[in-house]
């Protein structure tokens, strides 16, 4: 009988204790709207976790258009994480036809003073409410980070403590990367260049660089003949060598600037996960940036003004 019972015993906490593993290993499902921040809620919240990225970062997120898929995920979701400032707008809808009572939002633009599209060569008319492209400024990033972390620790309050002390540890891991980036660039005689699409004011101010002008009017839309000559004559007369491009841009109206004003063209990214060596949000802005210093290097003419 007492065999028995200690038999019984041991069995019955195997079992509990498998249960206690199987509650501690439920992963919070987390829905982002860009790759960028399904990184920083993996930084945040590890195997806890479950994280997707509705874009990729191949697509143009202006012309993006969300498969039924997508309300299925944001149905079984307990966070969804976007950008705002009318990035990813078409959200609203799948977020209604998800009818998913239960799900919290996090939108990365509350709180952030942003920079206004405008100016001859700039977009406007698109993004009214100010330049979506956030995420490229690590100020931006840290911000987004400690707030995922509350949302994660409301969700999951047991393990409340481990995800402020990631995101901590991680917004650490900003500031010493910014911090060396900067001096990168002050290092530069001339950081100015020009963007195919205005992706970079917000890089920009994070690291002391200048973006003169953007070549499209309209993302999408080629410049009409008079500004594209304008254009080349800002270029030769303010000295500017460089033209960035993205993975999903058209090369050829780059190519045709570069042609005529002897300036070399590069590939940045917006999104981590898309350029060879980027998978991470870190790992992404050290590309860019070395990536871009060294051309500016290269490419250097006149003083920064």
């Amino acid at each position: 009988m007492r065999t028995g019972s200690i038999v019984l015993l041991s069995g019955l906490i195997i079992l509990l204790a498998g249960s206690c593993r199987r509650q501690d290993r439920t992963e919070i499902n987390v829905v982002t709207t860009i790759p960028v921040t399904a990184d920083w809620v993996h930084q945040v919240g590890g195997e806890r976790v479950k994280v997707v990225s509705l874009l990729k970062g191949q697509e143009d997120p202006h012309s993006y258009e969300p498969g039924p898929q997508a309300v299925e995920i944001l149905a079984r979701a307990q966070l969804v994480v976007r950008v705002g400032l009318g990035f990813d707008a078409w959200l609203d809808g799948l977020i209604a036809n998800a009818g998913n009572p239960k799900l919290k939002a996090l939108t990365l633009a509350e709180g952030i003073e942003p920079v206004e599209d405008k100016g001859e060569h700039h977009v406007h008319g698109v993004h009214e409410a100010g330049n979506p492209h956030i995420w490229l400024d690590p100020e931006v990033a840290k911000s987004g980070v400690m707030r995922i972390a509350t949302l994660l620790g409301t969700i999951d309050p047991a393990h409340r403590p481990e995800y402020q002390r990631r995101a901590e540890e991680y917004c650490g891991h900003l500031d010493s990367v910014s911090a060396v980036f900067r001096g990168l660039v002050a290092e530069l005689n001339n950081r100015r260049f020009i963007a195919l699409h205005n992706s970079w004011p917000y890089f920009c101010r994070a690291f002391g660089l200048e973006m003169a002008a953007a070549v499209e009017p309209l993302p999408g839309q080629e410049p009409s003949a008079r500004s594209l000559a304008e254009l080349i004559r800002l270029m030769r007369q303010d000295s500017v060598r460089v033209i960035v491009i993205e993975p999903q841009h058209n090369p050829d109206l780059a190519r045709v600037l570069a042609r005529e004003t002897g300036a070399q063209v590069v590939t940045l990214s917006q999104f981590n996960g898309v350029l060879p060596g980027t998978d991470t949000y870190l790992k992404l802005l050290d590309y860019n940036v070395r990536t871009l210093v060294s051309v500016l290097k290269v490419n250097r003419s006149e003083p920064v003004r």
